[in-house]
């Protein structure tokens, strides 16, 4: 039972920290909130439809293809996601004026 729920603790010890790096200072909060809903919005919301359709249409094994799949994009995401504070593009407004 332990076991089961702390699968996702890596996943909750990261996000934080890298989804700060994506965002400049002055906008983080409002941009974080925005994003973070509405992609587990989307995301979340629509996947047991998603993999209930997928197993009446396509058999019960479609539902591990979807895992598969939204797996596969997210390991894509997190190779080519900036390493460091210094490969994140600044925006206009946090720059100094000259």
């Amino acid at each position: 039972m332990i076991g089961i729920l702390s699968d996702d603790n890596p996943l909750f010890a990261t996000m934080p920290t890298m989804l700060t790096l994506l965002f400049p200072v002055e906008s983080r909060v409002t941009s974080l909130s925005i994003s973070y809903n509405l992609a587990t919005m989307t995301f979340g919301g629509f996947s047991p439809f998603i993999v209930t359709w997928l197993s009446h249409s396509w058999g019960v094994i479609a539902p591990g293809y979807y895992m598969f799949a939204v797996s596969a994009i997210s390991l894509i995401a997190a190779v080519f996601f900036p390493k460091d504070q210094k490969s994140v593009k600044m925006s206009v407004a946090s720059q100094p004026a000259e």
